[in-house]
């Protein structure tokens, strides 16, 4: 089956900074700025009801208010009001709130406009959109476009319901210290038996520097119990070498995310394996859970011909072809490697290049998560 994917711009984040908040306390100015990155930037923003988004975030304001013991009644939104009557109606009821908090102790500086633009979002009831504070801002920076966190180091794998295992534990870290081993399956987390959630378990085994996480294993039918102290992990992005198969040498490249730099990687590992005489190329995309669009086309500029049409990305302010613009430096046979966690851009590329017919996929039905995220600061 071949098919062409058609990206289109459904996620984005809205990030913002302590330092830019001093100014606009008072009137909510902030709430403001972000309905207007979600009208610029949503996909169908003729879809968005904003006396339903408004009334979403004095509701969320209301319920934080109340967790700290502080009573916010306001008033609703009417819900045939226009985007500006709405902005009046939420304007006047920040203020209230914020009279409601102004001698209280113990209220985070930028709790309000944190509330109320994180449930504004929520209201628009979309997964892909949502809001980061700073802190968790960094905490996505450091994870995703530097690639280290806090943990143990390992890739853990599915293999099906409740069986979890590492299918990779990286050298010299915390968990390959302690004597974990590739195919180990995780059956506890600290006394407690593994969730049947990926999310949940990388939360349970991630944590801060220097904390402990005991993890229950199952190693050739026997049960292995290992401490590890949590560190500062560095996600190694890629891992390659030279196969042997048959007598002839195949060049193997596995990537786990598509970050900045990493074409630069893998076209000098092209040149390497073509002058080690390898007959093919194996790009293994298992895992990989996507990453930048640039590094993407980037990738794709090295196996297709110049002119190439790979994909379009769309959003509600155009649409933007990714045509390729130069040779390819390599005109060896492919084959991509992808799996159930291959995500996005790595979905997009062995989509590209099955339609294109430049190489073989090999594996199974992937995720099935398009998207392209954009990150407002």
């Amino acid at each position: 089956m071949r098919f062409r994917i058609p990206l289109i711009v459904l996620a984005f984040l809205v990030v913002l900074a302590p330092q830019c908040q001093a100014t606009l306390i008072q009137d909510a100015e902030l709430v403001f700025q972000a309905s207007e990155v979600l009208k610029s930037s949503y996909y169908n923003p003729a879809a968005l009801n904003w006396p339903k988004l408004y009334n979403g975030a004095l509701n969320g304001m209301a319920t934080d208010l109340k967790n700290r013991n502080v009573e916010f009644a306001s008033e609703k939104i009417k819900d045939d009001a226009s985007k500006e009557e709405a902005e009046k109606v939420f304007k006047d009821e920040f203020k209230k709130a914020r009279d409601a908090i102004k001698d209280q102790q113990g209220i985070p500086k930028h709790l309000l406009e944190f509330s109320a633009v994180r449930y504004l979002l929520m209201t628009v009831d979309d997964s892909h959109t949502s809001f980061m504070d700073p802190e968790v801002y960094r905490d996505f920076n450091q994870r995703f476009k530097e690639g280290s966190y806090s943990g143990i180091g390992v890739i853990i794998k599915k293999l099906e319901d409740n069986f979890y295992y590492l299918i990779d534990v990286f050298p010299n870290g915390p968990a390959s210290k302690a004597g974990l081993k590739p195919y180990d399956q995780i059956l506890e987390i600290n006394g407690e038996a593994v969730p049947n959630d990926m999310e949940k378990i990388r939360g349970k085994v991630r944590g801060p520097k220097g904390t402990e996480v005991e993890l229950t294993l199952e190693r050739k039918g026997e049960k292995v119990k290992a401490k590890i102290k949590r560190g500062d992990i560095t996600r190694p992005l890629t891992k390659e070498e030279v196969l042997i198969s048959d007598n002839k040498k195949l060049g193997y490249f596995q990537l786990h995310g598509f970050e900045f730099g990493i074409d630069k990687k893998i076209a000098v590992f092209i040149k390497m394996a073509e002058q080690q005489g390898v007959k093919g190329l194996i790009l293994d995309l298992r895992g990989n859970r996507g990453g930048y669009i640039t590094t993407l086309y980037d990738i794709l500029k090295f196996f297709l011909p110049k002119g190439t049409q790979t994909f379009v990305l769309k959003s509600n302010a155009g649409a933007i072809n990714y045509q390729i613009a130069s040779s390819p430096i390599t005109d060896l046979p492919l084959v991509v490697l992808i799996d159930e966690d291959s995500r996005s851009a790595s979905e997009v590329f062995a989509a590209v290049i099955q339609e294109q017919e430049r190489g073989k996929i090999v594996g199974v039905q992937s995720h099935g998560s398009v998207s392209v995220g954009q990150v407002h600061e």
